[in-house]
Order: C-alpha cells, then sequence, then structure tokens
C-alpha cells in the first residue's frame, strides 16, 4: 500500500533549472531576432544607397546627352575646365554646382533635394573637368544615418560610391 502522505510533482532544484533553460532560450530567441532585423534594415539601406549612387552618376549623363541633343557642348553646366566641384541633381530641378545641398527627401516615391519629407541619405556629386574640356569624371557618393562624407567609402561607414567618365561626343 501506498502512504497518504506521498506527493507527486516537481522539486525546487528542477524548476529553477527549466526556468532557467527557458529563459535562456528566449534571450537567445530575441538576440537572433534583433540582429536579424539590424542586418536587413542594413542590407536595404545598402540597397537604397547604391540604387541612389548610381542614379547620380546616370543622372549627370542624361545632363551630358541632353546638352548633346539640344546643340549643346557636352559639358555645359559643368564646372570649368580643369575644376572640381560638388554638385546636387534631381530630375526636376536638373544639375547644380552651386548648391551644397546634400540630404535627399522622400516625395512621390521618388528621393530628391527638394521638397518632401527627410530621410536619412546624403548625396554628393563631385565633377572633374578635364583641363582640355574632353573628359569629366564624375563621383557619386551616397551615406546613410550621418552628415559628413568620409575620405574611404566603405558599406562599414555607411558609405556608398560609384564613379564614371563621360567624354565628349558627337562635338568638332
Amino acid at each position: 500500500m501506498r502512504s497518504a502522505c506521498t506527493r507527486k510533482g516537481f522539486s525546487i532544484g528542477e524548476v529553477l533549472i527549466s526556468s532557467f533553460v527557458i529563459m535562456m532560450g528566449v534571450v537567445v530567441t530575441s538576440n537572433l531576432l534583433a540582429t536579424s532585423i539590424t542586418s536587413t534594415t542594413d542590407g536595404r539601406n545598402l540597397v537604397i544607397a547604391s540604387q541612389l549612387a548610381q542614379e547620380g552618376a546616370e543622372l549627370v549623363r542624361n545632363v551630358r546627352d541632353n546638352n548633346v541633343v539640344n546643340g549643346s557642348l557636352s559639358f555645359v553646366g559643368f564646372p570649368s575646365n580643369g575644376s572640381t566641384r560638388e554638385c546636387s541633381i534631381d530630375y526636376a530641378s536638373g544639375l547644380s554646382c552651386s548648391s551644397s545641398t546634400t540630404l535627399l527627401r522622400y516625395d512621390n516615391g521618388f528621393y530628391e533635394h527638394g521638397s518632401g519629407e527627410d530621410t536619412f541619405f546624403r548625396r554628393r556629386i563631385r565633377i572633374s573637368v578635364s583641363g582640355s574640356g574632353e573628359e569629366a569624371d564624375v563621383e557619386s557618393t551616397v551615406v546613410w544615418r550621418r552628415t559628413d562624407f568620409p575620405s574611404n567609402c566603405t558599406f562599414g561607414d555607411r558609405c556608398v560610391s560609384t564613379r564614371s567618365t563621360l567624354t565628349t561626343w558627337l562635338e568638332p
């Protein structure tokens, strides 16, 4: 016969160990989720910044092409021969080498320097026209979550950059 005083259940040690194991599982899972969200956000920002940098270089190329199509010299509106300037460029306002605005705003699906909601992306276009005026080096740099442009642009610095060299064409 069994004694009426026998109790079934977990000891305090078993409860403490199982609670510890469950808490460790929750902490590790929370850490993994936080790391995953951070990595996803960083990846998203890298993709957007890369596209904005490429867009900047393409918009400068578009200005050069439109100059030629309209019968002007290729680099009209660019810095003078032998000089380097920092510029901004948008679809709406075009190339501006007199403006130092770098903050991009989001408006109706576009990132631009004009109106719209502030973002944490900044774009700088640096144009160097050769002394002969036959080539223009274009560097489009985009940073996010920072206000300065580092000299060495890396993903770790939250910075992406693209370079291209434009030449004159269809000119005598």
